[in-house]
């Protein structure tokens, strides 16, 4: 049974993570962070019963108060950060899913992780369609070659970094320069990337769009129910490419 601190949990996100893994049988919410929702109980914001499970001001005291050995984030980078030190401090696996962080800040919460041996994944989306996007696009390149891609995000104008964390990573995952990246922002509820291939004579392209949250909580259970003892990765396509070759 794994054991989860949350931050994040009041967010549009979190939630939606929370949702999908308060209904697993091997792993259990056992207390949450948020300041301004403080004291309020896990199970009725989560818009079912009480469950007797608190939201507490700050990591250190959800630990405190529970008995825990992972902590999941989406919140955001300075509190992100923050959170993860205190929670790898406490000997805590870790799971972040907030943007935004800078490489500094990355690999500050890596070397920690490292130094009590114990295990991470610090990604910027957890969905098995942005995995497999990368393999798909690294296909573009190979036959293409990177001048005439691009990458193209879209999201709803509330969406805070722009452009999107995981539109970052696919540049980077392609070896493609940040100009690459074409950022929109529409007034309607959209959370869509593509690779583009277009030339004179053809245009190619593969797209992804979201349609549910809960597909990021989908991706943190398969992490929960595959984690290794320790280890530190940086995306998901690399986790779920190190426990392929384990089976």
């Amino acid at each position: 049974m794994k054991r989860i601190v949350m931050a994040g949990i009041t967010g549009r996100t979190g939630k939606a993570v929370a949702n999908v893994l308060r209904r697993l049988d091997d792993c259990q919410i056992v207390a949450a962070v948020g300041k301004n929702s403080a004291g309020r109980d896990i199970g009725e914001l989560l818009g079912g019963k009480s469950n007797f499970r608190y939201i507490y001001p700050d990591v250190p005291s959800a630990l405190e108060k529970t008995d825990a050995d992972v902590y999941i984030d989406f919140t955001a980078p300075d509190a992100a950060q923050k959170n993860a030190v205190s929670a790898a401090k406490h000997g805590l696996d870790i799971i972040i899913g907030t943007t935004g962080l800078t490489k500094e800040s990355v690999e500050c919460i890596a070397e920690l992780l490292r130094e009590e041996n114990r295990f991470g994944i610090i990604a910027s989306n957890f969905s098995i369609g942005i995995a497999a996007m990368v393999k798909m696009g690294n296909i573009l390149r190979e036959y293409y070659g990177g001048e005439e891609l691009q990458i193209i995000e879209k999201h709803h104008t509330s969406k805070r970094d722009c452009p999107s964390g995981t539109a970052l990573y696919l540049q980077q995952q392609l070896d493609l320069t940040e100009d690459a990246i074409i950022a929109k922002r529409v007034a309607e509820k959209a959370s869509y990337h593509e690779i583009k291939f277009a030339a004179k004579n053809e245009n190619l392209s593969v797209s992804y769009e979201v349609t549910g949250r809960e597909v990021f909580g989908e991706g943190v259970a398969y992490i929960l129910r595959n984690m290794p003892n320790s280890g530190v990765y940086y995306d998901f396509l690399s986790f779920i490419e190190h426990i392929e070759k384990r089976k």
